[in-house]
């Protein structure tokens, strides 16, 4: 399991917490970390000291809504300053955003959902009307196609300008498909003809799921995916 940085651990919290009815796992979550970072704040008297001084600012800015309070915290060096220790939290799942993307490997982490503009998606409804449970990268790609389709029907043939040099990533014929396994086992877009090349890794996955939804206007921080942990 991956060690985490408290500020790393208060993003995930952050962003789980955003999330609008969320599942099961991610509920459990939020539940484990609320609980484990109060411990790390009460035994740690500078990251308690923190949190005050956050929330007493929130507290201004909510009282002058008309102006942009912009502040930075930052703790003050001392050579007796303790290091602070974070124990391992198994929470059972962890976010990806399109920061946390960057440069990271997901061959071997297998998703349980994603999350667009705060809502969780942890299955769809695929096109041949079979219910998907996301557990792999390629259900993920699918699943945010299908949430463009259903925002963006009139401009779903955008997705056919994505393309690389000598292959296509979606084709409106499944012949069109550059590999055997997508032809064999297709997966199309809901409500079009427009069928998605699936024979890829999974950071490729995820890259694509990005470039999807920048198709459409949206910026890539509206997209995050749940993990296991």
């Amino acid at each position: 399991m991956e060690t985490n940085s408290y500020s790393e651990l208060k993003e995930q919290l952050l962003t789980l917490e955003q999330i609008k009815n969320p599942s099961k796992w991610v509920s459990e979550a939020i539940y484990k970390l609320r609980i484990e970072l109060k411990k790390i704040e009460n035994q740690n008297r500078h990251l308690s000291q923190i949190e005050s001084a956050k929330n007493e600012i929130e507290l201004i800015k909510s009282k002058y809504k008309d102006l942009e309070i912009i502040y930075s915290i930052n703790e003050k060096k001392t050579s007796t300053q303790p290091t602070i220790r974070i124990p391992q939290i198994d929470t059972g799942v962890r976010v990806v955003t399109h920061l946390s993307a960057l440069n990271k490997d997901y061959t071997f982490k297998k998703p349980r959902s994603f999350v667009f503009n705060n809502s969780e998606y942890t299955s769809f409804i695929n096109s041949f009307g079979q219910k998907i449970n996301i557990k792999d990268w390629k259900d993920i790609l699918e699943g945010v196609c299908d949430k463009m389709q259903e925002l963006h029907p009139n401009e779903i043939n955008r997705v056919l300008n994505l393309r690389g040099r000598t292959r296509l990533y979606f084709a409106q014929s499944k012949s069109q498909l550059s590999s055997l396994e997508a032809r064999n086992a297709p997966r199309r877009i809901k409500n079009t003809n427009i069928y998605i090349e699936t024979n890829y890794p999974a950071n490729v996955h995820v890259e694509r799921s990005y470039q999807v939804i920048e198709l459409f206007g949206h910026e890539r921080s509206e997209l995050n995916f749940i993990t296991y942990q």
